[in-house]
């Protein structure tokens, strides 16, 4: 029972390119191992929060926590200045957050992401043990050997084996019968969506074994943080779940469950049982078997969530009190619609409003009244760039991309010191010249004019281009106003044409798009932080579709594309901490400058996070979402000092 049921086939090849990354990995890196090791001195006695009842209701902390507890030492977790005035905090209180479906940065799902390990930085290439004690990467990359950590419980007492890997990988991931709905891409070759499954193996009730059959370092950074499911997909409840497997569960007990659960197929039941980490707020979610901080209690008509701190966490601070400080969460539903006054990131304690970047003034201006705290964190994500797809519809808008000195005009036409002093962001170092970026539009023949002063394009026809993004983004109607504004200064024709997020999302796939607004995550790229450095749908869908048909569909992109997909085979191979994988990251960015795929609009925007006065341990820089998933150490200060607003 819970052994593997399937093994992976390995292919006969794996291709030179990948060959030749081994050869380098294998070079530069050797054995990669890591121990279960903080820095940080164990505790000799434990402490838990008066809100838990005491043995013999409840066992006894000592008895609860796992061999080897995780110590966080809060000043230690951020660098200087960032852990200016972090500690030891107390127990008690309730924390209220909510659900933003427009933030950029999700705050309770992070606050309640646990993975297999820790990344504090949000830099997967330095892992800490967290849910795994050790493990282990082979040289060739393809084989992993993670071990878990001695005595971890779910939230309802139930040690954490190997058989909840087993059940995961085997009855859930493994079994064609019960996934219907596919599994996740990082247990597959390469985290590829069509690559060979992973292949499972129990040494005992510990350890396990994960081989893919082609190198895959980058497996590594699905074990961080960074990972958004968490360890769910990786670690399955089955003490709770298998009451909902067919294989487990008697036939008389399912056709039960599956009438009162109102489900018709058995693949179904399971799906509804299993609580994931998006579906917070789901009644399945209520008394969960988890490994966060906080579980689910309540769900309340108007969609509240609470939680209650759970028992059997895994993590103490260096004084020995059982993490979570905070006793209590509360989970507002988002707005619908979303309000337009940016007081309405002031009804949680915690949050990171979607319309930070273009109302910061206005929300600076409510710091100043001393109730809110305000600060900016750094962030792996721009907020808006324009997006330039270079095999976009129509044959002179194709002509026109094509030319660098179009690429080289267009930052040049588009007042962004101007845009970032109009919503007090910081300006990057842009620069705005006119001048010159007529220079170039002259000097690529764009010289005849329409009535209007527009410029006409390749064969004297019109120039008319779009400039599309997604309506809700109540911001980007300001942005793309100003730059069409600022192109037709230098005699380009652009139609701003706002879109529903749906029909956009169609528009991309459908290779339906010329230029548009929408984030961008190159601050994200050195570190890894961040995964959008291959063309999409915004930025060349047809070199997207000849990449992934393997060259039977779309056109085939230019040199420097094609770097790009070598790099990133590279950083799927490697391990983040490799050489190899350094320096890739470090040629994403000047590869997206040289070829002018997406042009940021508002560099160094950061993200901007709202706090209620006496909200301790909220690091003071860093990057946002490592502030976030360390909510396991906030804390209810008796003094607002330390969460001044605008520090």
């Amino acid at each position: 029972m819970f052994l593997p049921k399937h093994q992976a086939a390995r292919p006969g090849t794996s291709g030179k390119f990948v060959a030749a990354v081994l050869a380098v990995v294998l070079v530069l890196s050797g054995l990669s191992t890591a121990e279960a090791q903080s820095g940080i001195e164990t505790p000799t006695a434990y402490r838990q929060s008066p809100f838990l009842p005491a043995p013999p209701q409840l066992a006894t902390v000592q008895d609860r926590l796992p061999q080897d507890p995780v110590v966080l030492d809060p000043a230690s977790l951020f660098q200087a200045p960032a852990n200016e005035g972090m500690g030891p905090g107390e127990f008690g209180g309730n924390l209220v957050l909510v659900r933003d479906p427009y933030a950029r940065v999700d705050v309770p799902a992070l606050a309640l992401r646990e993975n297999l390990l820790s990344a504090p930085a949000w830099d997967s290439a330095d892992p800490r043990p967290n849910i795994l004690a050790r493990w282990h990467v082979h040289p060739d990359r393809r084989h992993f050997r993670l071990e878990l950590r001695a005595g971890l419980r779910w939230s309802d007492g139930v040690p954490v084996t190997t058989r909840d890997v087993a059940f995961a990988f085997n009855d859930l991931w493994l079994d064609p019968e019960m996934n219907f709905l596919g599994m996740p891409d990082v247990i597959r070759a390469g985290g590829d969506g069509n690559g060979t499954p992973v292949s499972l193996r129990i040494q005992d009730d510990l350890v396990f074994y994960l081989e893919f059959d082609e190198p895959y370092g980058g497996f590594v950074r699905a074990l961080t943080e960074l990972h958004p499911a968490g360890y769910t997909d990786f670690l399955k409840p089955v003490h709770h779940l298998a009451d909902f497997h067919a294989d487990h569960a008697p036939a008389a007990d399912l056709r039960s469950r599956m009438q009162n659960s109102g489900t018709k197929y058995a693949w179904e039941l399971l799906q509804v049982a299993d609580c994931q980490p998006h579906e917070l707020g789901q009644d399945s979610c209520n008394g969960f078997p988890g490994l966060q901080p906080w579980v689910q209690t309540e769900v309340e008509p108007d969609g509240t969530v609470r939680l209650e701190r759970n028992p059997w966490y895994f993590k103490v601070d260096p004084t020995g009190r059982q993490l979570p400080y905070i006793d209590t969460l509360t989970v507002l539903p988002p707005a619908d619609p979303p309000p337009p006054s940016p007081t309405a990131a002031l009804g949680a304690d915690l949050a990171t409003p979607a319309d930070g970047w273009h109302r910061r003034t206005d929300y600076l201006a409510l710091g100043e009244l001393g109730r809110h705290g305000i600060r900016i964190l750094e962030s792996a994500q721009d907020p808006v760039a324009l997006h330039l797809n270079h095999t976009g519809k129509g044959e002179r808008w194709q002509t026109l991309v094509a030319m660098p000195d179009f690429g080289q005009a267009l930052p040049l036409a588009i007042n962004r010191p101007g845009l970032a002093a109009a919503l007090s962001l910081p300006d990057g170092g842009t620069v705005h010249d006119p001048e010159a970026a007529n220079r170039l539009l002259d000097g690529m023949g764009l010289t005849e004019r329409t009535e209007r002063g527009m410029r006409m394009g390749p064969g004297r026809q019109t120039a008319a281009l779009t400039l599309a993004y997604a309506a809700e983004e109540s911001g980007l109607h300001r942005i793309a106003e100003r730059i069409v504004g600022d192109l037709a200064a230098v005699g380009l024709d652009v139609s701003a044409e706002p879109l529903p997020s749906r029909l956009l999302a169609i528009r991309m796939h459908s290779n339906q798009l010329q230029m548009s607004l929408g984030p961008f995550g190159g601050p994200g790229w050195a570190t890894g932080t961040a995964q959008d450095h291959l063309p999409t749908g915004a930025t060349g869908r047809r070199w997207q579709l000849w990449h992934d048909s393997g060259g039977s569909l779309g056109t085939e992109p230019p040199v420097p594309i094609l770097e790009l997909y070598e790099l990133d085979s590279v950083l799927t191979a490697s391990l983040p901490s490799d050489q190899a994988a350094r320096r890739a990251r470090a040629r994403l960015g000047p590869i997206n400058e040289e070829q002018f795929l997406i042009l940021p609009l508002a560099p160094e925007a950061g993200q901007l996070v709202v706090f209620a006065i006496g909200l301790g341990n909220l690091a003071r820089g860093g990057p946002v979402e490592a502030a976030m998933a360390a909510a396991e150490l906030f804390h209810w200060t008796a003094s607002g000092d330390e969460a001044a607003p605008g520090q």
